[in-house]
């Protein structure tokens, strides 16, 4: 934010060199990007934070300096003669959109001569930076560097019914900016138009069709509140940036749009001789209304480490414009105003009271006492797990946890309908708290392929917020969703077991099939740990590849994780390598379609062979080979004996009984080929 030294002593008394003035605004947040000396003039350019759009006008800075330095606040005098046909009967204004233009005020500026604009204005905005073009438009940005509110001036005569409609753009429809540039405009866009067609971009440009040029005489000047991110998106899709933007992008003061009108108007009248017009149309959808916050001394000793004495905390949030409603040893309680909406809670209050009192004046202590904690039990197991998962090859993804409500509510049995979505309706996209991690997972893995990089295997431990019963708040669950682009379900079970491996829980992973229309037919199954249902895994079909532009299919799994997250962290039992060979036997069999492998796993279990050490699932074959309505299974059994070498008759007598076993279980055959 630029601003002159001259301009900034209207309104507050500075005694100070511009040196130190720069260095006491440094230490209440306000960073020197630049100074530098113009025409007897001094040119200060200062960081302002993006929560701090009442300090991009002149008012707002010397707002701090008059409370840094202890001195009075003064606000330029706005007087005007009203005169003809009252402002109402000579336009109108309509706002389809109230939700993106919350205020839009218009008055009438009549008769007006188009001209140079006085010297001392052209000295104040050319010390900032900006050039001046005549009359109307420079005082259309003076009011706009003075106190942060961005205002247009139309003229009247070149807008069709002299009426102001404030929409959202037609499809394709045309518009010239200012700057002559041609754009094709969409549903999105927010314009403002007359009877016809789009004669500004809200918030963010003029139309050619109806700007101000020497044959002017009339003046609708324009001075409102548009939504922040409909500003934003409109200039970043259009490439057309302006000081108005910036502003209307860190939301202006829906207050202050009044009195930017009356000062603009009054200006306008003065220098440009015009008649202005009695009244106003003021189209104001939801009338402010400030918010009450309490702050207690003991919260300010125990965050600043000091005493403020109450006078002193009154007087400077009083200096800073808000307002003590009441006050005594204990607390204060203060009303927010307008221009400062991100002032919500007693920190915020008590940020303000350390920045002006001094931050230098907290005590410094000569030594700092560090003790070493141990992780917490939650803590070992994360690091376990992300180890774990890094192992096997996946990368980690942090996503946040609002998205569109089309991917809300995927992978989950809850309602489109239940889905928790946020109040604010400035907000229009990626307002709906997700159910499921694995849409998060999803979208990721299109912006990886988007990127080019095709093959993205993914993880991410984080919370998901399906709705609570009967209105009550959502469940905030912590779960686990991993992504395999190799399209592999196997891969992903796997996965899952290296973990608990890693984790020593004793419990075992097993799967369910379970149709689910997300995922392809016989690529679907309930996740189990130790006959508790914990999660999904699956192939994702056709339709989840569309509905996420992906162009390979990939296999997902989902658990909760605070199931894993409770159970104990035991100490891993550590065992001498074997010393002696083991023997592995493979076997193929045909099954039945309905055995599962877990059936198998199960009754070779049964058997208790005692040198049985391991059965590994190899693979699953169907085709001509096998009759119809039946399966070849692929899978090793390893044998070994702690204390001696087995003998391949040994070997031969276990594997018979596991043969004879399964044939009499489950109807399995020995597949010849």
């Amino acid at each position: 934010m630029k601003v002159s030294l001259n301009w900034l002593k209207e309104y507050v008394e500075i005694d100070l060199p511009a040196s130190e003035l720069t260095e006491r605004l440094t230490h209440t947040g306000f960073n020197l990007e630049e100074m530098e000396e113009r025409g007897g003039d001094v040119m200060i350019d200062l960081e302002v934070t993006s929560n701090r759009p009442d300090c991009l006008g002149h008012l707002g800075v010397a707002r701090e300096i008059a409370a840094i330095l202890g001195r009075e606040l003064k606000y330029p005098a706005v007087e005007s003669r009203e005169t003809g046909k009252p402002a109402p009967e000579q336009t109108s204004v309509k706002v389809v959109a109230p939700d993106l233009c919350p205020r839009y005020i218009a008055r009438i500026i009549n008769h007006v001569k188009i001209g140079p604009s006085p010297k001392w204005m052209v000295d104040r905005l050319e010390t900032i930076g900006i050039r001046a073009i005549n009359n109307v438009v420079d005082i259309t940005n003076y009011v706009m560097m003075e106190c942060g509110q961005p205002l247009h001036a139309f003229d009247l005569d070149k807008l069709s019914g002299r009426q102001i409609i404030v929409r959202q753009a037609r499809p394709q429809e045309p518009f010239i900016a200012i700057d002559h540039s041609e754009h094709k405009l969409d549903r999105e866009t927010l314009v403002i138009a007359d009877a016809e067609r789009a004669v500004a971009l809200a918030g963010v440009m003029g139309g050619f069709n109806s700007e101000v040029s020497d044959q002017t005489r009339h003046i609708l000047l324009e001075s409102a509140e548009f939504e922040p991110v409909s500003i934003r998106r409109t200039a970043r899709k259009l490439n057309l940036h302006s000081d108005s933007s910036y502003r209307f992008e860190r939301k202006i003061d829906p207050v202050g749009t009044e009195w930017a009108s009356r000062r603009a108007a009054a200006l306008i009248a003065q220098l440009a001789e015009g008649q202005l017009a009695p009244g106003a149309v003021d189209v104001w959808a939801h009338p402010f209304k400030p918010a009450a916050v309490t702050v207690k001394f003991d919260h300010v000793k125990a965050v600043l480490g000091i005493n403020v004495d109450p006078a002193v905390a009154t007087r400077i949030l009083t200096s800073l414009g808000f307002t003590v409603d009441r006050t005594d040893v204990e607390q204060l309680v203060v009303t927010v105003p307008s221009f400062r909406a991100e002032v919500t809670r007693p920190i915020d209050l008590i940020e303000e009271i350390g920045r002006i009192h001094g931050f230098n004046k907290i005590p410094l202590r000569d030594t700092i006492n560090i003790a070493a904690v141990p992780p917490s039990k939650a803590e070992r197991q994360a690091r376990i797990v992300h180890e774990a998962l890094n192992a096997a090859g996946y990368s980690e993804a942090i996503t946040v946890s609002l998205m569109e409500l089309k991917y809300a509510n995927l992978f989950t049995d809850v309602p489109a309908e239940n889905v928790l979505r946020i109040a604010d309706a400035r907000r229009q996209v990626n307002d709906a708290l997700r159910c499921s991690l694995v849409p998060s997972l999803l979208l990721a893995r299109r912006l990886n392929q988007d990127a080019g990089n095709a093959a993205s295997d993914l993880y991410e431990i984080a919370r998901v917020y399906p709705p609570g019963d009967r209105g009550k708040l959502p469940r905030e669950q912590r779960h686990l969703a991993i992504l395999s682009s190799a399209a592999d379900p196997r891969s992903l079970r796997g996965t899952l077991e290296l973990m608990l491996r890693r984790l020593n829980i004793a419990e075992k992973i097993t799967l369910v099939p379970k149709p689910m229309e997300w995922f392809l037919p016989d690529q679907s199954a309930q996740i189990l740990l130790g006959g508790r249902a914990i999660g999904i895994l699956g192939t994702i079909g056709p339709a989840m590849q569309k509905t996420f532009d992906l162009k390979k299919s990939a296999a997902v799994a989902e658990i909760n994780f605070d199931v894993i997250a409770a159970q104990p962290l035991n100490p891993v039992a550590v065992t001498p390598l074997p010393k002696f060979p083991a023997i592995e036997r493979d076997l193929s069999i045909i099954v039945g379609e309905e055995i599962t492998w877990d059936r198998i796993r199960t009754v070779i279990a049964d058997l208790a062979v005692p040198d049985l050490e391991t059965v590994e699932f190899g693979e699953l074959f169907r085709g001509k080979q096998i009759p119809k309505g039946q399966k070849s299974l692929f899978f090793t059994l390893r044998y070994r004996n702690p204390g001696r070498s087995l003998t391949h008759e040994e070997v031969d007598a276990y594997q018979q009984k596991v043969i004879e076993a399964l044939a009499q279980a489950c109807r399995a055959q020995l597949r010849t080929v």
